[in-house]
């Protein structure tokens, strides 16, 4: 009831700040609750077979999303000119149709050994690859545009746009489960409505700048920021292959139906990110980027931001712990109860995840794109090792749970480093 009467009276402010933040918080409330709901009603729908087809799917298209823009994207935040931002991103886009093109190409000499390795249900789908692939790269780079633009409330909002579109796509898709997969048509159909509506909202900001492009223009653009393609990318790729390298190394060894039960508790330990780390990440991202464009030092903004990601984590994640994994299998049934324990094995990198993966973005106004590599190949190479030796001889509960601790251990250091680049010594 207070976090209610909090929200009112944010949205009743004079402050544009705290308007923005009220109506990203109602909007996330909304696309949280529904999110949740879908999750229970399509896990108990489709099962994990499906699930797992899906979650693999995703690992696949985000690992080839992050070479897709050269990390352009996250040089928007850059510029102070629009019309650079706009050129950054016009280059990115452009990267991303033609690396489609590349990808449509190596699945056509290579699909008999995607095949054999990740299974029938997982190569039917694989021809939406390089369509999902753009359409994924274009919305990632307009949220890009509306975050640098400030337009937090329209970006809720149409997020929460994106989950209603999904749900009623899955919704028509459930009789037709048995020949395709509902859940990765609802992500591609609901990506392109959102890129629609973020167009119409950017088109007034950077319709002025749009003429005044030319070909000089992404030549010097390349030129000032090939530091991100060139230290940038190799840190997201890395990153990437991180993040999917459960995935990766154990759908082999336990399945796709193992792995759909993983990618489920991800799905119900990540609800809490999309609420409040997404929002504290934005507001940090924009302001804290603010700061140190003008004054070479966002310590206080990454200080605030830290309380706050600690206070919710201290709260939400414990309770998870206890309550969550009964609560999967009264509401799904026992076939969903390795998803509970699952749930329990990996909350430590959801956790430590929630608080230090937002305050990192201050690497990008650093410029240490090296330090960033450096710290994500030391946690490629530690989880490669933890999760090779722990496969061997342990469950997958066992291995989700060693990887978990790891990669903790190195949020931590991540968490360190980040501080450190918060303010340039003069």
């Amino acid at each position: 009831m207070i976090a209610i009467q909090e929200i009112i009276k944010r949205l009743k402010s004079d402050d544009p700040r705290l308007r923005d933040q009220a109506v990203m918080s109602l909007s996330s409330v909304a696309s949280l609750t529904m999110n949740f709901v879908s999750l229970l009603i399509f896990s108990k729908i489709f099962g994990p077979a499906i699930s797992g087809v899906y979650a693999i799917f995703v690992s696949v298209n985000n690992l080839l999303l992050l070479v897709a823009s050269l990390r352009l994207d996250q040089a928007i935040h850059a510029p102070r000119e629009r019309r650079d931002a706009y050129g950054l991103g016009l280059i990115a886009a452009i990267s991303g149709v033609v690396f489609s093109i590349f990808v449509a190409t190596l699945l056509l000499i290579f699909i008999v050994p995607f095949r054999e390795h990740y299974g029938a249900g997982v190569a039917q789908m694989v021809w939406l690859f390089p369509f999902f692939l753009v359409i994924a790269n274009v919305s990632l780079l307009l949220q890009t545009f509306m975050i640098r633009e400030g337009l937090f409330s329209r970006y809720a909002a149409i997020l929460l746009a994106q989950t209603i579109v999904s749900v009623c796509i899955k919704t028509l898709l459930i009789s037709s489960s048995a020949k395709t997969n509902p859940l990765i048509w609802a992500d591609f159909m609901s990506q392109t409505v959102c890129c629609m509506l973020y167009v119409a909202n950017l088109r007034k900001n950077y319709q002025a700048v749009i003429p005044k492009m030319l070909f000089s223009d992404f030549k010097r653009l390349f030129r000032e920021y090939s530091e991100f393609p060139l230290k940038g990318l190799p840190a997201a790729i890395l990153q990437g292959i991180n993040t999917q390298l459960p995935y990766i190394m154990l759908t082999p060894i336990f399945g796709d139906s193992s792995m759909g039960h993983y990618s489920r508790a991800l799905q119900f330990l990540q609800l809490p990110s999309q609420i409040f780390s997404n929002s504290v990440s934005m507001d940090f991202l924009r302001y804290g980027g603010e700061a140190f464009r003008n004054n070479q030092d966002c310590r206080k903004e990454f200080t605030n931001s830290m309380k706050k990601l600690l206070g919710l984590a201290s709260v939400i994640f414990p309770m998870m712990w206890v309550g969550l994994p009964s609560f999967i299998t009264l509401s799904l049934g026992d076939r969903w109860a390795v998803t509970g324990d699952l749930v329990r094995f990996a909350i430590f990198y959801s956790a430590f995840g929630f608080v230090c993966s937002p305050l990192s973005s201050v690497l990008i106004f650093a410029k240490k794109n090296t330090s960033y590599l450096a710290w994500i190949a030391g946690t490629l190479l530690v989880n490669f090792l933890t999760l090779k030796i722990a496969s061997r001889t342990l469950q997958l509960g066992q291995c989700i749970q060693v990887w978990s601790f790891s990669y903790a251990v190195m949020y931590l250091l991540l968490l360190y480093i980040s501080y450190k680049c918060c303010r340039v010594e003069k």
